[in-house]
């Protein structure tokens, strides 16, 4: 038996831990996932309240006679974020069982508060004394490493997250469209960044905003304040609110914009690439390693240099499309949730065999 202990339900994280969980399945391995909590009326959440090997709540005691009654059952404990993780070190430390850690981003962000302190001080032995950690990208390893103040990791790897896209043939093909839309996905949060969004509308001129349609897709609390933000562009920005179908988002989309900074990842730029819809985005974080400058998608380093990238795609000195093929042949090679599974197998194989 595996013993899954994730610290949130929600993000990129949970989409991980599903692809994981059914990927050893398929082999025949036993999962059992406790989530911190559940979220009602969520699709991607409401399946799971009736699974068996799906349990919510992360209180130490309960999670301890879980595994004490399955002790003899249990190969390892696999840890998703970082509570999870300082909770799991101390689990696996009692139990004396291997402990695997997928480490989905930076563990911190803002300024470091004493609890900040602690909890890093703990994660930083848990990474230690892993029998594997598993990054998503290098720049989450980098990051993670320097704040913890581990000058090398040795039982580590870095593997990056899968997207699991099928593509409706009725997408593919298109031709840009007339305006030109532009898709930006994500939670409408500070972390995400969709106020730059107005200053991006301000930079850029009426003649080139005339040719572009924006679709913001996204839930949160700084909804209100980017709507009011966005009013005197009107109709050529649309709040679409949450959207599951992305065959939607980017089958009617030409180009994907995103604001951001410092991600570990960016799942929703590989889901773009499947599509052969390239991304525009901050040249931080993880998306350097996801995005080919100037072919699979354009990189900028402020919303000055974002709006020049508009205008040039605007008036047809940067290509849109995926002529040759090469957005989803990366997203192929590179990112897809088969790749992302193949890989995660054989570095579990390889580490706890």
């Amino acid at each position: 038996m595996i013993l899954r202990i994730v610290g949130q339900n929600g993000g990129g994280s949970r989409v991980y831990v599903q692809q994981v969980n059914r990927a050893l399945k398929i082999k025949g391995k036993k999962v059992v996932t406790f989530y911190k909590e559940f979220k009602s009326g969520d699709p991607l959440t409401d399946p799971l309240e009736q699974a068996e090997d799906i349990r919510f709540g992360l209180g130490f005691f309960k999670l301890f006679m879980f595994a004490i009654r399955n002790k003899k059952k249990i190969d390892y404990i696999h840890s998703h974020l970082r509570n999870a993780t300082v909770l799991s070190f101390v689990l696996s430390f009692v139990l004396g069982c291997k402990h695997v850690i997928t480490v989905h981003g930076p563990i911190v962000y803002g300024d470091l508060s004493i609890k900040d302190k602690v909890i890093i001080w703990f994660f930083s032995i848990a990474l230690k004394q892993a029998s594997l950690v598993i990054f998503i990208s290098e720049f989450t390893k980098e990051s993670t490493l320097k704040l913890c103040a581990i000058n090398n990791l040795k039982s580590s790897r870095v593997i990056y997250n899968g997207s699991d896209v099928l593509v409706s043939s009725n997408v593919l093909n298109k031709g840009k469209c007339d305006p030109i839309r532009v898709a930006i996905v994500g939670e409408l949060t500070d972390r995400k960044q969709p106020l730059q969004l107005v200053k991006l509308c301000e930079y850029l001129p009426t003649n080139v905003l005339d040719k572009l349609e924006f679709n913001v897709y996204g839930e949160g609390y700084l909804k209100e304040q980017l709507k009011i933000g966005l009013e005197k562009w009107g109709q050529r920005v649309n709040l679409k609110g949450l959207v599951y179908n992305i065959d939607e988002i980017y089958g009617d989309a030409d180009v994907h914009l995103i604001f951001s900074y410092d991600e570990g990842f960016g799942r929703v730029i590989t889901e773009a690439m499947a599509y052969g819809v390239p991304s525009v985005a901050f040249n931080s974080g993880a998306f350097p390693e996801i995005i080919n400058d100037g072919v699979t998608g354009f990189l900028f380093a402020d919303i000055k240099q974002c709006s020049d990238i508009f205008c040039k795609i605007v008036t047809g000195k940067l290509p849109l499309g995926d002529e040759n093929g090469a957005i989803q042949a990366s997203f192929d090679e590179k990112f897809s949730n088969k790749v992302f599974e193949s890989n995660t197998l054989k570095t579990l194989d390889e580490f706890l065999k």
